[in-house]
């Protein structure tokens, strides 16, 4: 499983979880909801049958800040990020420094 941080201009601070790979298992979408990450509100259904793993996606959201509509200061972005990684350190997860999308990707 690959783990990435992601995020549109301008800032890092509402960066979030790509899972590509494979599906989270039940103890690691615990501890990704239990860092205070959430789920879309309507996430893309998982993918029937035998597919190539590379298919296998899964997106998880920042809670919400008190910045300008309900996003992130740089502050609560650099925490709600430290507190992802230490519930991924368990699962053998490590997360690089957010990549800004691509115009390609955010289509």
């Amino acid at each position: 499983m690959t783990a990435e941080l992601v995020y549109k201009a301008p800032s890092p601070a509402n960066a979030g979880l790509q899972l590509y790979g494979e599906y989270a298992s039940d103890e690691l979408r615990a501890a990704i909801l239990g860092a205070g990450w959430q789920e879309p509100e309507f996430p893309a259904p998982r993918m029937p049958g035998d597919i190539p793993e590379w298919l296998e996606t899964e997106s998880f959201h920042q809670p919400q800040g008190s910045g300008l509509f309900g996003g992130s200061t740089d502050e609560e972005g650099e925490a709600n990020i430290a507190r992802l990684r230490e519930a991924l350190a368990p699962f053998g997860i490590e997360l690089g420094e957010p990549r800004e999308l691509t115009v390609q990707e955010q289509l």
